[in-house]
């Protein structure tokens, strides 16, 4: 069963969809799924993180560079979809992937999209394509977490989409971590936003550490 995922990159582009393909699609290729992606470029494929580690793990990938309009995205989106005539079509974060949802789903492929975080992008992405007009609605969306599943419910979800949710999967080591031997480092990796990160919250944590404990910076 091929199922088909989308993905932007580019230069840096480092986030959290990205990593979550990275991890995920090899495990769903080594449990017998054909996932594949197609990928929006903003560089160079020399320069994208993501597109060179999918390829490396056997990851078959499509990219093209960045086309000029979002209908041009969603035509090729949807070349590609044809050529390949996946079971399964996963927008992820990639506007015009939901978009290119309403003819692959006319076409037979169920659409499933993901819901990442809470943000005003997600939410509009459930207003058009969870509870907008019928054409438009998905098959099915996931949601990573608890809250983003009421979000979606709340928003009048499930009169043509199924809803479910999905948390992410991370990889639990077999070791613990050992003392370091010299001063202990912490580094905070994210998106400095409040509603969704607490980045305040964070750099006072860290601050504070790095005051009142012995041997940590931050």
């Amino acid at each position: 069963m091929i199922v088909t995922f989308c993905a932007y990159d580019g230069r840096g582009q480092v986030n959290g969809p990205n990593i979550w393909l990275r991890r995920l699609l090899p495990q769903l290729r080594a449990r017998g799924i054909d996932a594949r992606v197609l990928l929006l470029l903003t560089a160079p494929p020399t320069e994208c993180a993501t597109l060179r580690a999918l390829e490396a793990a056997g990851v078959p990938c499509r990219a093209t560079p960045w086309p000029d309009s979002t209908w041009a995205r969603v035509r090729w989106l949807l070349g590609e979809l044809r050529a390949t005539r996946p079971a399964v079509f996963v927008p992820n974060v990639m506007v015009p992937a939901y978009y290119a949802a309403r003819w692959a789903r006319a076409a037979g492929i169920a659409t499933v999209g993901v819901l990442h975080s809470d943000d005003a992008f997600h939410h509009a992405l459930v207003e058009r394509f969870v509870a907008g007009a019928p054409r438009d609605r998905l098959n099915a969306l996931v949601c990573v977490s608890r809250e983003l599943e009421t979000l979606a419910r709340a928003a009048g979800g499930e009169v043509g989409t199924q809803i479910t949710r999905i948390a992410y999967g991370v990889p639990v080591p077999n070791t613990m971590a050992s003392a370091p031997t010299s001063e202990l480092r912490l580094l905070y990796v994210g998106r400095l936003v409040e509603a969704q990160k607490r980045a305040s919250d964070v750099a006072r944590a860290l601050c504070q550490a790095a005051c009142e404990l012995p041997g940590v910076t931050a």
